[in-house]
């Protein structure tokens, strides 16, 4: 009796133990999948359009597109963009009873295990567009069942947090087609060169059809066009299109076609652009489907790359050494908007498949004769007659005063004066010398392409530079996108150049006026009624400098050895009148009458 009793008390502690690790683990497990669940919850509710990450798209001033930022192709198309032919054959092909079910079809999940235990194998997953929807934001494509749960009550939430349209305009957006695109908008133009609401039947079908398995269908035509072809086969069958309309789309002639380059247009100026952006917006911003409208001029790029490469191949001829030419000289210009402080176009080197160092930029070389104008301006601020101290005959150019070496003759006399006033003007222009002495008068500074134009723009405007130059204007926000922005950078950016002008003592002929600065340029340079030209090449000068000046722009164009390991051509006077004449195709489009109102309108 004793020992039945010690059984029967012996299987209650059991059961006890039992029931009491059953309960931890039921409550355990109850805790963990509401934690789950809330975490889940949390993920899914700031799904939106916002997360779709898009191209950020460059302009030209003009509207022209210029470059896409941010990696693959992706384009955002709202969905009543698209045709309805469009959505069906998606909806056929992916989800027919999309519209009809809350974020899981258990049709569709059956359907898909009965298939999978015939083959062995995962072959189908049974997932709806709101299930494909949150994986390809939140989960991996790991065929696991954890993942499938976690996926089927996502699924779940996000249908009560968005409509069903919202759904369908992301997923559209979102998912993958193959060849570098996502989203429809890029299906379209990588496949068709199309626009997504000019999709055909037959086109749509063909599109729906590469999700199946984008990567493989995307490299073959005939494999992608039968799976086109079932997806109108299913589209008849479920009377989205009549008999007709499925006979006309089995007939039409598919074409794809090879998807436009994306090779930047000026990929100099892209990357400098690039580069600046990053002052203003982070990484995320800058790849989120921003329109960039830029200060780029197209006609002004293309007759600046004209003239370069005139000049290049010019002094290529008179070369003794080709070969070495080839290698070692480089040449980089700009094009600088000396009102406005826009930077309309940039070319910083011979060839940007060879090197992308934007020399227009970020490569300094001596200023040699540049120097004139400003040291002609210092002693003309302080009352000197440059007639008297230059042999010119009859007039004063900055051309002959060249030829005739007189820069040692100005340098000499400004030295009389002290040489830090010239330090202090080209600090005040934006840059500031190394060192003070007769080699800064002498034109020994290095300075770069762009800080030579922003120099020359003071004898045009009498007004100095801002120290930042300007290469974009306005970056507009996609329509659906609002939270990524940082406060403290808003899209409409607003350059201020500085409004002071630097005054001199015992100025009496030229002051702080614009017309100041427009009569020392008449008097300095040989000048047409729009521009005035002007090439700086010594004999032992490594570098050749020309600029172009109008009443809006600067152009400066430098070209040299920048290792030294290949003197350049030396010319007579004829030979370098003809290369300084060489920019007659930069200089027919700054007199343009079309420039001069695109400037007015800037």
């Amino acid at each position: 009796m004793t020992r039945l009793l010690s059984i029967y008390l012996c299987l209650l502690l059991c059961l006890a133990a039992l029931g009491w690790f059953g309960f931890r683990f039921i409550l355990g497990a109850y805790e963990y999948y509401t934690a789950e669940l809330a975490q889940l919850n949390h993920q899914v509710a700031g799904l939106s359009v916002d997360n779709i990450h898009t191209n950020t798209v460059i302009h030209t001033t003009h509207g022209d597109l210029m470059a896409y930022l941010g990696g693959p192709r992706r384009y955002f198309t709202p969905l009543d963009h698209l045709k309805e032919q469009t959505i069906q054959a998606f909806l056929v092909t992916e989800d027919v009873d999309f519209y009809h079910h809350s974020g899981f079809s258990f049709k569709g999940t059956l359907r898909a295990m009965l298939v999978n235990l015939k083959r062995q194998a995962f072959v189908q997953g049974g997932s709806t567009i709101t299930q494909q929807t949150v994986r390809s934001f939140f989960l991996t494509r790991k065929k696991l069942i954890s993942r499938k749960f976690r996926e089927i009550i996502m699924a779940i939430i996000l249908e009560k947090k968005l409509t069903k349209d919202q759904i369908l305009e992301i997923y559209l957006n979102q998912m993958y087609f193959g060849s570098g695109a996502y989203g429809i908008g890029a299906a379209a133009e990588v496949f068709f060169q199309k626009k997504p609401e000019a999709l055909t039947l037959a086109e749509s079908a063909y599109l729906a059809g590469l999700l199946k398995a984008p990567s493989k269908l995307a490299r073959s035509h005939r494999l992608a066009y039968k799976r086109g072809a079932w997806v109108l086969k299913q589209m008849r069958h479920k009377k989205m299109i009549s008999h007709e309309q499925y006979r006309h789309a089995m007939v039409t002639t598919i074409k794809r076609k090879k998807p436009k380059s994306r090779l930047k247009k000026a990929p100099y100026f892209v990357d400098a652009l690039n580069f600046e952006l990053a002052r203003y917006f982070d990484k995320k911003t800058r790849h989120s489907g921003l329109h960039i409208s830029t200060t780029f001029n197209h006609h002004k790029q293309q007759a600046l790359q004209e003239v370069m490469k005139r000049q290049w191949f010019y002094l290529l001829k008179k070369s003794s050494n080709k070969r070495a030419f080839r290698a070692e000289v480089q040449i980089a210009g700009v094009v600088y908007d000396v009102h406005n402080h826009h930077i309309l176009g940039i070319k910083g080197g011979k060839n940007y498949q060879e090197s992308q160092f934007n020399r227009a930029l970020y490569t300094t070389r001596p200023m040699n004769d540049v120097v004139i104008p400003f040291l002609s301006l210092l002693l003309i601020g302080k009352g000197v007659e440059l007639s008297k101290i230059i042999d010119q005959g009859s007039g004063i150019t900055l051309s002959q005063a060249t030829k005739e070496k007189n820069l040692p003759v100005l340098a000499e006399k400004l030295k009389e004066f002290g040489t830090r006033s010239l330090h202090n003007l080209l600090q005040n222009l934006g840059h500031t010398p190394e060192k003070i002495g007769l080699d800064l008068l002498l034109g020994a500074e290095k300075v770069t392409p762009l800080t030579v134009a922003k120099m020359y723009s003071y004898l045009i405007t009498m007004t100095p530079p801002p120290k930042r130059s300007v290469f974009f204007k306005q970056a507009t926000p996609p329509p659906f996108h609002k939270k990524s922005v940082r406060q403290d950078n808003p899209l409409l950016i607003k350059f201020q150049p500085f409004d002071t002008s630097l005054p001199f003592k015992n100025n009496k002929s030229y002051g702080s006026h614009p017309d100041d600065g427009i009569n020392l340029i008449k008097k300095l340079f040989q000048s047409s009624d729009c521009t005035v030209s002007f090439s700086s090449i010594t004999d032992s000068s490594d570098d050749y400098w020309s600029i172009y000046l109008s009443k809006n722009t600067v152009t400066v164009i430098w070209l040299g050895s920048e290792r030294g390991r290949i003197k350049l051509p030396e010319l007579d006077t004829e030979q370098q009148r003809i290369y300084e004449n060489l920019g007659h195709t930069l200089t027919e489009s700054l007199c343009s009458e079309t420039y001069q109102k695109n400037q007015s309108s800037t």
